[in-house]
């Protein structure tokens, strides 16, 4: 486990920082300088209040980017969220949202292709988990990109999470 000794946000003394925050300093004890670097910070909790690892979430996309082809259900993609990255597969196609519709009018049969400028909702299965939350929890956490190949294909919001119940915190022992 990492404590946190000390929290500078913008060169000024602070009680606590937020995923997103700019100039962002942490004085941890528990861990070597060799074991962070970008992204390993992203999941920062509390250990009374831990966040959850999902592999696979249902989001919804709006396509902006052109991959030079439809978007298929089982594509492959990678998933950026704040700074951590993730290679996840679009695994199942839900529904269309069309806009300025309310929900109940979506298409009810799930699309087999989706284009430049449509909106999804769709699951995302990743190999590793990552630390995110819905979106109507936390804006910040909840929001994600996608890009496949070098092109940045559209972006989205977490709606609900599968997740994996992070592991219990142990008091330590002195023996």
């Amino acid at each position: 486990m990492v404590t946190v000794k000390a929290i500078e946000v913008a060169g000024e003394r602070a009680d606590n920082a937020l995923s997103g925050e700019c100039s962002v300093t942490l004085g941890l004890q528990g861990i070597e300088v060799g074991q962070v670097f970008i992204g390993t910070m992203h999941a920062l909790c509390d250990p009374e209040r831990p966040l959850a690892a999902a592999t696979k979430f249902r989001g919804q996309i709006v396509v902006m980017g052109d991959p030079g082809r439809p978007i298929l259900q089982g594509d492959q993609v990678v998933i950026h969220c704040g700074r951590m990255q993730e290679v996840g597969v679009l695994s199942r196609f839900i529904k269309l949202v069309r806009k300025g519709k309310a929900d109940d009018d979506a298409t009810s049969i799930p699309p087999r292709m989706v284009n430049k400028g449509q909106s999804i909702v769709v699951d995302i299965s990743m190999s590793h988990p990552i630390c995110v939350q819905r979106f109507s929890e936390s804006k910040v956490m909840g929001r994600f990109i996608l890009r496949m190949g070098s092109s940045i294909i559209g972006a989205g919001v977490v709606l609900d999470l599968d997740v994996e119940q992070p592991p219990e915190v142990k008091p330590a022992t002195g023996t």
